[in-house]
């Protein structure tokens, strides 16, 4: 009986263990909608966080990860998509005095977005450089 058992148990936590996680969701902008709910969060993250009047840079992402919160508790966006959100916000220059963002393209083509004190945006050897026009490292070096 114990090896029934054994036998059992085994099978059972192969079968478990083969179905993907219970409430697992499609990855972020795999769905129709999911670029458009993101760019509307972001957009509405942008109103509603002030980067230049911030505090500092932590109480500037706090506001962003909130407006993405209720952007998911409205339906607005789906759960998988509040990185989406947050993340681009994040990688900016909002309440940090005298930083900016710095877009430089390597010798290689290769394009690179830092956030750094607003003096130091200089090229490296081999690179070009110039301040970014937003202070979103996603949007920063589209011009």
């Amino acid at each position: 009986m114990r090896k029934l058992e054994f036998v059992l148990f085994v099978c059972m936590s192969l079968a478990i263990a083969s179905y993907p996680a219970l409430g697992s969701a499609p990855p972020c902008l795999s769905q129709p909608n999911d670029a458009t709910d993101v760019a509307a969060a972001q957009t509405a993250a942008e109103k509603a966080c002030d980067c230049a009047g911030v505090v500092n840079h932590f109480s500037y992402v706090q506001c962003v990860r909130g407006v993405a919160r209720d952007a998911f508790t409205k339906g607005d966006i789906r759960k998988t998509c509040l990185k989406n959100v947050v993340n681009p916000l994040s990688k900016s220059s909002c309440g940090i005095p005298g930083s900016a963002t710095c877009c430089s393209t390597t010798s290689l083509g290769a394009s690179i977005c830092r956030v750094i004190p607003e003096i130091a945006c200089k090229p490296r050897s081999g690179e070009t450089a110039a301040p970014g026009s937003k202070p979103w490292c996603f949007v920063a070096c589209e011009d």
